[in-house]
């Protein structure tokens, strides 16, 4: 509800005005009591309301001075941080790639030496291959002569015994004679 107005009406003798009711006595009554209290308290609360605004005013110019400080060194941080990690990212591709390199090198070189180890026994491998073919081929005529004398040996004996008809220990001689020439045609064909 509206809180009336007190009607005054004038009075006759040029003094201040007289309410009309009971209800408007009671409110002068608490003006004059009270009113100077209210006001001071009126004053006081705007006062304080003042200082309040005032003072989160401060506060939230001083709030945004302090997050932009420190959205300032936040950012200058994480620059830092951006820029030592990338420089960590180029120095790890660089040794990745230095890494690399020298394994490249160091497969190449091995590469290259299994490549000359191989051609020298190659040609080490054809070396020895023509030289045993040499030495075949030579024991090979070698054990061809030596068996051609034994047959003429041999054929030169079976004539003798067919024309003189040798005895036993004759032909035991002539066997152990045999035997002994084989042992040197071995021996020769060994020590080539």
């Amino acid at each position: 509800m509206a809180r009336e107005e007190p009607k005054e009406q004038a009075s006759t003798n040029g003094q201040a005005p007289v309410p009309d009711s009971a209800d408007d006595k009671m409110a002068q009554v608490r003006e004059l009591m009270f009113g100077g209290a209210v006001r001071d308290l009126e004053r006081r609360h705007r006062d304080t309301a003042a200082r309040l605004d005032e003072a989160i005013q401060r506060i939230a110019a001083d709030m945004e001075r302090r997050v932009t400080a420190l959205e300032g060194r936040v950012m200058a941080k994480l620059d830092g941080l951006a820029t030592q990690l990338h420089d960590e990212g180029q120095a790890r591709i660089a040794a990745l790639d230095d890494a690399e390199n020298r394994l490249s090198l160091a497969l190449r070189t091995q590469r290259d030496d299994a490549l000359s180890r191989q051609q020298r026994l190659e040609a080490e491998l054809a070396a020895t291959e023509a030289r045993l073919r040499d030495v075949g081929a030579q024991l090979a005529a070698e054990m061809q002569a030596g068996q051609d004398s034994i047959r003429q040996a041999l054929s030169g004996a079976r004539r003798e015994l067919g024309d003189e008809k040798l005895a036993r220990e004759d032909f035991a001689d002539l066997l152990a004679e045999l035997s002994l020439r084989l042992r040197i045609g071995e021996t020769a064909v060994r020590d080539d």
